[in-house]
């Protein structure tokens, strides 16, 4: 990674799944449970699977070959994800020419997963037991992540997720610094009346320049708040991808 360039901290959560080793039919088709499967049944393992984790070879090496320039591995922890289960998550550092420029951003985050989903095999894959309550559990890991989480850019602690690689898109209003999510979220009258100002403006220089020879459907500065208006739009449609980072 150039040292040059700035970068942030970007969450990417891998999946997990847990397979005992010692559970009496767990094969046969009529088994009827448990299957350590569920986030309620993965959480009265986690203290047994984290002391084993923080001990082991997986712990002190990182689970990837090698990432893609502009990418680097910060640190990795397992965690119990709400509503999504157990997870290895990796914070990468990722440079700001990949992060707000979506298909520089996705294709990064493929070469990414397509990396770990290869060292999984050598890295955690029937390399990695730990007991709880008697059983004996391997665990497995996905490449295919089930949460991005990306810093937005201007409001601390302010965060916008992604489910899956695919679902990433218009990365640069998801995490501008002026797509005024914050009012979006909690402040209707404030996000209205900036709506209104930036449509008010945008109507003064369109009736401005009618008949002056610009060309409004290609000036900079027309486009610029088009696209502010365009970026609103969008972030009041994906409100609910955007939250707030929490000190526990």
């Amino acid at each position: 990674m150039s040292t040059h360039e700035q970068s942030e901290t970007v969450q990417v959560y891998y999946p997990l799944r847990l397979e005992p080793l010692n559970v009496k039919g767990w094969d046969d088709d009529d088994y009827t449970g448990p299957f350590f499967d569920t986030p309620e049944e993965e959480r009265q393992l986690l203290p047994d699977l984290m002391l084993a984790f923080n001990c082991s070879y997986q712990s002190r090496n990182e689970p990837h070959y090698k990432l893609p320039d502009g990418v680097k591995s910060l640190n990795y922890f397992m965690t119990l994800a709400d509503s999504i289960g157990l997870a290895l998550c990796v914070n990468y550092g990722v440079e700001h020419r990949i992060l707000y420029h979506t298909e520089a951003f996705k294709d990064a985050l493929a070469k990414a997963s397509e990396d770990i989903e290869s060292s999984f095999d050598s890295w955690l894959n029937t390399h990695f037991e730990f007991t709880s309550n008697g059983v004996r559990f391997d665990v497995w890991g996905n490449g295919e992540p089930v949460r991005i989480v990306a810093p937005v850019g201007g409001r601390e602690q302010l965060m916008f997720r992604w489910d899956s690689i695919k679902d990433v898109e218009h990365v640069e209003w998801a995490l501008g610094h002026d797509n005024d999510a914050h009012n979006i979220m909690y402040h209707a009258k404030e996000h209205r009346e900036t709506v209104k100002r930036v449509r008010d403006r945008l109507d003064r220089m369109l009736a401005a320049w009618a008949n002056t020879g610009i060309d409004l459907d290609n000036d900079p500065c027309i486009q610029y708040e088009r696209n502010r208006l365009a970026a609103y739009k969008w972030c009041r449609k994906h409100k609910k991808q955007f939250f707030y980072a929490k000190y526990c």
